[in-house]
């Protein structure tokens, strides 16, 4: 997972989420730095059920 979409995004004050089981990375160990490190303070980490839940939610 590249941290280069989302840290530009952030910087023009776009609110960020990204969805940790709709990314991939390198490895396991590379995920894992990047959503509990490297992406904390420029994103919400969150997964596609929470994401889907909220959007529906929403959309009534």
């Amino acid at each position: 997972m590249s941290t280069s979409t989302p840290a530009p995004a952030a910087d023009h004050g776009y609110r960020v989420t990204l969805v940790e089981d709709a990314t991939s990375s390198l490895s396991a160990e590379w995920q894992h730095a990047a959503t509990s490190y490297a992406l904390t303070n420029i994103a919400t980490i969150s997964d596609t059920a929470t994401v889907t839940a909220a959007l529906t939610a929403r959309a009534v």
